[in-house]
């Protein structure tokens, strides 16, 4: 494909041939599995090209943006080539050869020739895979010619040759495709899968309206595979995913189930923990195919094909569900979740959710190195961009990547600036809610909550980061033609002065010759601090793969063996990716600084605290690699999947925690439902005694203050009004629906650090849902009735009352 947008690019007359959109729109309809069925496409053509040593011969010139040849010239500056070239066609899903039968076609529309060749003239066709035939036979010309080819597991390096008898000539094409390891699923493991495309939309960004597509494979839990029945399912949501090459395979075998240390156990694997534990796993990926679509797509129309699997896989296991859905939405997956609950709610649809677990997702916003972005956009300015789009749009340059990165290469500013799609994706956000709000909402983060900058390194194999520290440096001198030379310099965002984010020069006559391409020589962009602070260096999860291995293979060689330089390792997957402010959503409270180095120490994340949207937040205490799982991160999500906690009620202007250093001057009640802190400079400014009414929980506590303080550093004292754990019968309701009744029942007088445990039989005991001192049941509707309730503190369970309410009509 590269080959053919070259040869399409630099021809003058392009009338007989196909435009590259349409070639690409013909392959990604060529079948409906791309995986395995692949036309090859072939290129016999002739061609020049010019010399590198043209402008420096005095054969060529440029003006105007155009190239003129000298006249009297004193010889040609065209250099002439013959390209013979055969390879099999594959979308960038699935751009490397999986274990199965591959099927190639041959197909006078993916034939690219300006020599006379034409596969109707071919007499005999043989195959040869690593040195071994595996296709041989006599033809009276090719057209529709389909062989299969089959790659096991153990096929680890593929050279495939093809070789054509046209008349008395052979022709041979050396075909090298890729080949990679995938985990192989079975019947039980991913094999089963349903697929969804979710409604038509237009979200607003002046791309039209689109269905997404969706693909759910199902990794059922013991004992579930035999009769293909799911009960407790947990979705995984995959996030950005440059080229739709990642999918369930790849993703349960490099994030959700890679072994990681836990304890004494070097090869803890969290997959096969919680398929053990019950729990039917269902991996979600973006499949749509072609250029920004799927993992580089809208988020807003990715979450509407999730809300149509939502609905599927629902409807399709109502029947032996025995749970509501658990579903954790990874790095963009966080945000596509998001939108998808949110937008349900909206439209008045039950996504029978009962816990969203956003996995270092970006709420706040993602980052990639500005340098890096200008190195792809300044490399794009070859003319590979409109040819070979992959390559700036699989780092920064897709709508999902603009929706999400908080600095964007495309606003020229030195200061941080993100794309306009940013903005429009935060209202179109604001416009179905926000947030869900029927269900629990958990945030764990790979990045440190304890304010640790990437400026200092522990671990021998992760480099520390500066600011203004160096990423990627490539000097390279002595290139062809010789005394020539190329510099390439990222680095990270300025912190304390402004500083170079991307330095390129050069004096190469390619350079020199193609103005029109290249305006300038030598180009360099700088960064300014953000309040004294690097977004490259804040604490938060790194890159962890490098970036510009999302750029195609085809044009790193071509950048590579163009100007003979080879790209060192580079800095560049250490950076920064997601902040951890940017994946706790801080809300910055109370006008609060907007600090990216943020250190969350002694900072109770939850919502009741109003510091995040999330119920609470889970962060390690060192930078992990993107969506890694370790012993901590697993620990967080045991405790939500294996011991099911309620979504916060912070109903009545009530937090979980208060903290009050206000200066009073009258009698004051505090309510909140953990704890309450006084802190300097509180203090009560009064000529009388007040009384202070502070309640925590369900137990009133009085706080009498008899002289006001002078000095706003004085401790009041504490005395207690709390009685015994009892019912509190004032805030018990009982709603008919129907044939069914809804119970809330409260309790009082608990201790602060406790829950209450409900019971409608005495024997099986469930966790207070509403706060830690209520709890919501349906019962059928029996007229006349009474329901029992017992009820006991996590702290005495030794300690049971009973009551009854009578069934409502």
């Amino acid at each position: 494909m590269q080959a053919y947008s070259e040869l399409y690019s630099s021809t003058f007359n392009r009338a007989s041939l196909t435009h590259i959109s349409d070639l690409r729109t013909s392959l990604e309809n060529f079948h409906p599995d791309l995986k395995y069925h692949h036309p090859i496409g072939i290129i016999d053509y002739q061609f020049n090209t010019i010399s590198l040593n043209a402008g420096i011969n005095n054969q060529i010139y440029a003006s105007n943006n155009q190239l003129y040849d000298v006249v009297g010239r004193s010889g040609s500056p065209y250099l002439p080539h013959t390209a013979k070239l055969a390879a099999p066609l594959m979308v960038d899903e699935y751009d490397t050869f999986k274990p199965g039968i591959h099927y190639l076609y041959f197909s006078s529309n993916f034939v690219l020739s300006n020599t006379g060749f034409n596969i109707n003239q071919v007499s005999y066709v043989q195959m040869i895979l690593n040195g071994t035939s595996v296709y041989s036979s006599y033809h009276s010309g090719i057209e529709g010619l389909v062989i299969p080819l089959a790659i096991s597991n153990e096929t680890k390096k593929m050279n495939l040759t093809l070789i054509f008898q046209v008349g008395a000539e052979q022709k041979y094409y050396p075909i090298n495709p890729e080949q990679e390891d995938e985990y192989v699923v079975t019947g039980c493991f991913g094999q089963d899968e349903i697929n969804v495309v979710g409604d038509a939309f237009d979200a607003g960004y002046g791309e039209g309206a689109y269905a997404a597509k969706g693909k759910g494979s199902i990794f059922y839990a013991n004992g579930n595979c035999v009769y293909k029945r799911i009960t407790k399912p947990i979705i995984f949501v995959d996030g950005f995913d440059p080229g739709n090459k990642q999918h369930a395979p790849e993703i349960w075998r490099d994030y959700l189930n890679k072994p990681f240390e836990d304890g004494t156990n070097p090869n803890s694997k969290l997959g096969d923990e919680l398929i053990a534990q019950g729990y039917d796993l269902i991996i979600f990926d973006e499949s749509s195919t072609g250029y920004n679509r799927g993992g580089t797509g809208l988020v807003e129309n990715n979450a509407l094909a999730l809300e149509k699997f939502i609905e599927t896989l629902y409807n399709l296991h109502q029947s032996t569900l025995v749970d509501n859905f658990i579903i954790v939405g990874a790095s963009m997956g966080g945000l596509i979740t998001r939108y998808a609950l949110a937008d349900m709610e909206k439209k008045g649809k039950n996504h029978h959710t009962k816990l969203f677990i956003s996995f270092d997702s970006p709420q706040n916003g993602a980052q990639i190195p500005i340098g890096l972005q200008h190195m792809v956009d300044r490399f794009t300015k070859l003319g590979l961009a409109g040819i070979f789009p992959a390559m700036n749009n699989k780092l920064h340059n897709s709508s999902a990547a603009r929706q999400m990165l908080l600095h964007h290469s495309s606003q020229n500013s030195e200061t941080l600036q993100a794309d306009p799609y940013r903005q429009k994706f935060i209202d179109n956000l604001d416009a179905v809610g926000n947030w869900p709000s029927q269900c629990r909402m958990i945030s764990i983060s790979d990045g440190n909550r304890i304010g640790l900058l990437k400026n200092v390194s522990n671990d021998p194999n992760i480099p520390a980061i500066s600011a203004c520290g160096s990423l990627l440096t490539a000097n390279r001198y002595a290139v062809a033609p010789e005394n020539t030379y190329l510099r390439i310099g990222v680095f990270t965002n300025a912190a304390s002065s402004r500083c170079k984010s991307f330095d390129f020069s050069t004096n190469h006559p390619l350079f020199s010759i193609f103005s029109l391409v290249f305006p300038n020589s030598s180009v360099s962009r700088y960064t300014v601090p953000y309040n004294n602070t690097s977004i490259d260096i804040a604490p938060g999860s790194r890159i962890r793969k490098d970036p510009l291995g999302n750029i195609s293979p085809d044009v790193l060689k071509i950048i590579k063996n163009g100007f003979a330089i080879t790209l060192p390792p580079n800095s560049v997957q250490f950076s920064n990716f997601v902040p951890t402010f940017s994946s706790a959503a801080y809300t910055f409270p109370n006008n609060e600084t907007y600090n990216l180095y943020k250190n969350f120490t002694g900072v109770n994340l939850s919502k009741c605290a109003g510091t995040t949207p999330f119920d609470t937040v889970y962060a390690s205490n060192e930078d992990l690699d993107h969506v890694a799982i370790n012993s901590e991160i697993a620990a967080a999500f045991r405790s939500e999947v294996f011991y099911p906690k309620s979504k916060s009620v912070c109903g009545g202007g009530c937090p979980d925690y208060l903290v009050s250093q206000s200066v009073v001057s009258g009698s004051t009640n505090y309510r909140a439902t953990k704890s309450i802190t006084l802190t300097p400079p509180f203090s009560a400014n009064a000529s009388t005694p007040l009384v202070f009414k502070a309640e925590i929980g369900g137990c009133p506590n009085t706080l009498a203050l008899p002289q006001p303080p002078k000095n706003k550093n004085s401790t009041p004292t504490t005395t207690s009004t709390c009685g015994s754990f009892t019912w509190d019968g004032s805030r018990n309701t009982c709603v008919r629906n129907g044939s069914t009744v809804t119970f809330q029942v409260f309790v009082t007088n608990m201790d602060i650090s406790a829950y209450a445990e409900f019971s409608t039989d005495g024997t099986n005991y469930f966790k207070a849902t509403i706060l830690d001192d209520g709890w919501q049941v349906t019962v059928p509707y029996i007229s006349g009735g009474n329901q029992l309730f017992w009820a006991r503190a996590s702290d005495k369970r030794s300690n049971t009352i009973f009551g009854s309410l009578g069934h409502c009509n």
